[in-house]
């Protein structure tokens, strides 16, 4: 399905110009009558309201898109001049008319914010804003247009980062057998250092949480799904894809370090109860004692060093410091006392800042994915109105931008990763199920 209407009859004054230029009265150019256009995907004004299954191929998820925009001129006049627009290979071009097939390249999309401008006087505008701030003023025909020239240039950078290991059959295939040969080694690591269970002591623990850095049995991962998501998010270190930023962060915290601040003032009548223990101990019993400890351990805190307890602005600027760092204990011991991981730095000099965009700024991929496992916000904005996503685009860092999409939850990026847990829906087991 592709769409060679050349109709013009789009007048500056319906659009709310006041003149146009003959080269914008023209047919489409010749080379490009055939790529996909905003009248060849059908329209859909809320993007949210559709079904599931359609949600999984978003029409606007394209490499190549063509059609119609004004642009507006950076000359003292500021007028408007109608061209025809090319997406292709994450590069937005021009061409002024069908017998001028001159490229005239405006910006890598890769790099650019796409604002839409509902506050302007005119309607449909939108703005591509790149790296150095230079802004470029465009504005589509129509509603429709709007939203399929703003979620287009939106879904580049998605497809791009999506391309950038995998160009070829070759590449791909390369690449992702050294991607499972690191994970391979890092995953035995893991293993290695964590000899028993975090919990119980059970000897070669399979689980992993994921956002608190320790590894578990099988029966202590069913009590930390029933602590619910928003405490322990629990994966299989064998059955589960976990994504190399993942991994290394449960690499570099473990359950010896975890447990000096999780388990520092820990209580006798929390004695550990595992099959590993002499003589008979009832399932039941057992299951009731790790209940006691997890949720005292994980939900409530009560093991942490009562000297080491500090105020709420104390801990967040704990937690502002150590992510400068990349100090992951420091970190997730503020975090277990409380602090906020969507603060603003107090600093002037931090422009309003959270620890999200401070990770960012001094590219801390670790700590980045420490705030992201528990619960930072990737919406939260500085002081120059400026995302932590949008900042690493800025300065093209390409990890942190690789783990920011991979924890978005409406990311296409995600969605193809394969990070997807296929023990995550398993929350509401028995967790005697899990006992051995």
């Amino acid at each position: 399905n592709t769409n060679t209407n050349t109709n013009t009859n789009n007048s500056p004054k319906a659009s709310g110009h006041k003149e146009v230029d003959d080269e914008s009265k023209q047919e489409k150019p010749v080379a490009y009558q055939n790529l996909l256009s905003p009248d060849d995907i059908p329209f859909r004004k809320d993007k949210e309201d559709m079904s599931r299954k359609e949600s999984m191929k978003d029409p606007y998820d394209v490499d190549m898109f063509a059609g119609y925009l004004w642009k507006q001129s950076t000359n003292v006049r500021k007028d408007w001049k109608r061209r025809w627009f090319v997406v292709e290979s994450g590069e937005l071009a021009y061409y002024r008319s069908k017998d001028n097939m001159v490229r005239e390249l405006v910006v890598d999309t890769m790099l650019c914010k796409v604002k839409e401008r509902f506050d302007h006087e005119l309607k449909f505008v939108f703005e591509l804003i790149s790296p150095s701030r230079r802004v470029y003023t465009l504005q589509a025909e129509n509603e429709k247009d709007f939203i399929a020239w703003t979620s287009v240039l939106k879904n580049q950078v998605h497809r791009l980062l999506r391309r950038r290991t995998l160009d070829t059959p070759k590449s791909r295939t390369s690449s992702q057998l050294e991607v499972n040969k690191q994970k391979h080694t890092i995953k035995n690591e893991i293993q290695a250092n964590n000899p028993i269970c975090a919990d119980c002591g059970k000897k070669e623990p399979e689980w992993v949480s994921i956002n608190m850095g320790v590894m578990v049995c099988i029966s202590c991962s069913g009590v930390h799904r029933s602590l619910g998501t928003h405490v322990s998010k629990i994966r299989s270190i064998s059955l589960d894809d976990i994504h190399m930023s993942t991994l290394t962060l449960l690499h570099r915290l473990g359950n010896e370090r975890v447990n000096k601040i999780l388990e520092h003032t820990i209580p006798s009548d929390y004695e550990k109860c595992n099959s590993n223990s002499a003589g008979y101990v009832p399932k039941k019993f057992c299951i009731q004692k790790k209940k006691k400890k997890s949720y005292g351990k994980y939900m409530f805190k009560l093991f942490i060093n009562p000297a080491s307890q500090k105020s709420h602005e104390e801990l967040n600027n704990l937690l502002l410091e150590s992510t400068k760092s990349e100090d992951l204990l420091p970190m997730l011991e503020a975090i277990c006392q409380g602090a906020n991981v969507d603060c603003v730095s107090p600093d002037p000099s931090q422009n309003n800042r959270t620890p999200l965009h401070i990770a960012t700024l001094q590219n801390k991929p670790v700590a980045l994915e420490l705030l992201l496992q528990n619960g930072a916000s990737q919406s939260a904005k500085d002081k120059d109105g400026k995302t932590a996503r949008e900042l690493a685009l800025d300065l093209n860092l390409g990890k942190i931008v690789d783990i920011l999409e991979l924890h978005d939850p409406s990311s296409h990026f995600q969605k193809e990763s394969g990070n997807q847990s296929p023990t995550e829906n398993n929350d509401k087991d028995n967790e005697s199920d899990h006992e051995n």
